[in-house]
């Protein structure tokens, strides 16, 4: 053990290998291959360096000796590790005593991490770590609100339930196992392995992270909210012209406003506002389709006072303005 060793940088890790261990490296392109050295035991590192900010590491070593290292990280970047093989262990202050063993994952988005890493002597380790950092994930979100709820979550106690060794779902096994089948070569090989890395990223992010949060958030409807969230959605509907405001809508259905918003965006996958404009959408696209009125005449009777506003909305919706449609229809 290197118990003396403290990396305090992610990209550290590697330079740990060569200088305290005494791998040889070898580069070639995107490809670092850190040879073990014959005093620790046999086998590689295999590191992908992609140049959108995404990282791949294979590794595949047989250790004579157990090889660890003290790490303490802020901002550390995101990282999923899946094992195919042998045991890594990992004594993480937040998560405690950690043994990732055979078939298991290990998710980090997290504010900071400090503990302890220790691959096992006498037993063939294999591992997949896919690596992202700050700037590869915060250009993949789309605005403000993502950026925010990202920061949120990695102060939150799921994001250090998800470091703790589990078993990932079918669907993310499988993109591992088909990364380690990967028989291609060269470039097809380099082209294959990051889009299945960008693969397990989106599938954590979409499965691990985003559904808790939503169950977390889950609101329970009892018969007496599903009838009134399903009356004010037929008061949406009846009254798309002049329509109620939240407030009044809300009273209408004696429930209060935080219930109806939150229940009726769970039931109908939708704000009250999208589904107004929903269904004054589709209305207009079949008063259009029906030629008897213009375009002003179209936009007052879906509930639009401003005939530009609406034609907006329109081509938003549909893709194309509404003149343009009912010359096509």
């Amino acid at each position: 053990m290197n118990d003396n060793v403290i990396v305090s940088n992610a990209n550290d890790f590697y330079k740990f290998f060569v200088e305290e261990c005494k791998f040889e490296s070898e580069k070639a392109g995107m490809y670092i291959r850190y040879y073990v050295s014959p005093q620790y035991g046999e086998g590689f590192i295999e590191q992908i360096k992609f140049p959108n900010g995404l990282e791949l590491c294979i590794t595949d070593v047989y250790l004579k000796k157990s090889i660890g290292f003290e790490y303490n990280l802020i901002n550390p970047p995101y990282e999923i590790n899946y094992m195919i093989d042998g045991n890594l262990f990992h004594n993480e202050m937040e998560a405690k005593d950690m043994n990732i063993s055979s078939g298991n994952i290990s998710v980090y988005f997290r504010k900071k991490m400090s503990g302890l890493f220790k691959i096992i002597k006498d037993r063939r380790v294999r591992y997949i770590t896919i690596v992202a950092d700050e700037r590869f994930i915060e250009e993949s979100l789309l605005n403000e609100e993502y950026h925010k709820g990202l920061s949120k979550f990695k102060r939150s106690n799921r994001a250090i339930e998800l470091t703790k060794p589990h078993k990932p779902r079918a669907e993310l096994k499988a993109i591992f196992n088909q990364m380690v089948s990967c028989d291609f070569s060269n470039v097809g090989k380099l082209m294959y392995l990051q889009s299945k890395s960008i693969e397990a990223l989106c599938y954590v992010w979409e499965k691990e992270i985003t559904m808790l949060e939503n169950q977390e958030n889950t609101l329970f409807i009892d018969k007496d909210a599903l009838e009134s969230i399903e009356l004010a959605r037929q008061l949406i509907e009846d009254n798309m012209v002049e329509p109620f405001t939240i407030k009044e809508l809300a009273k209408q259905v004696h429930m209060n406003e935080y219930k109806l918003k939150k229940g009726f965006k769970q039931l109908y996958n939708t704000t009250i506002f999208g589904y107004l404009r929903h269904i004054r959408m589709v209305k207009a696209k079949e008063l259009l389709e029906q030629r008897d009125m213009n375009i002003g005449q179209v936009s007052c009777a879906v509930g639009y006072t401003n005939a530009s506003h609406f034609s907006k909305n329109f081509k938003e919706y549909y893709g194309e303005n509404p003149k343009i449609f009912r010359f096509g229809a």
